[in-house]
């Protein structure tokens, strides 16, 4: 089970760097789905303002509106993402934090 105890080391760091670095700023849940957890970040970005942010950093996440028939227009100040991370390795955990920072603060 060494690619099994791998996910979950990548899980357990995935979650650490998150809280970490957002701090009061991060609600991580469902991080038992497998490849991917779901998060709640404060942002002052839209839902379609991320999205496009994340293309142009070459960051791979989902927001709700992949999901939803009618596009979320309200922006509620926490937004809800669908993160994967079966692509990172362990060491790039820093690097994919920063900048999911980057995409949803700066």
């Amino acid at each position: 089970y060494p690619l099994r105890r791998q996910r979950q080391m990548c899980i357990r760091d995935s979650i650490t760097h998150l809280s970490n670095s957002f701090k009061n700023d991060i609600r991580i849940k469902d991080t038992q789905a497998g490849l991917h957890f779901i998060v709640e970040v404060n942002t002052p970005y839209s839902y379609q303002e991320i999205e496009t942010r994340a293309k142009e950093m070459k960051l791979e996440l989902y927001t709700l509106n992949r999901f939803s028939v009618k596009a979320l227009e309200k922006n509620h100040a926490y937004k809800t993402l669908i993160i994967g991370f079966s692509k990172i390795k362990q060491d790039q955990i820093p690097q994919a934090v920063q900048r999911l920072k980057e995409v949803v603060w700066e």
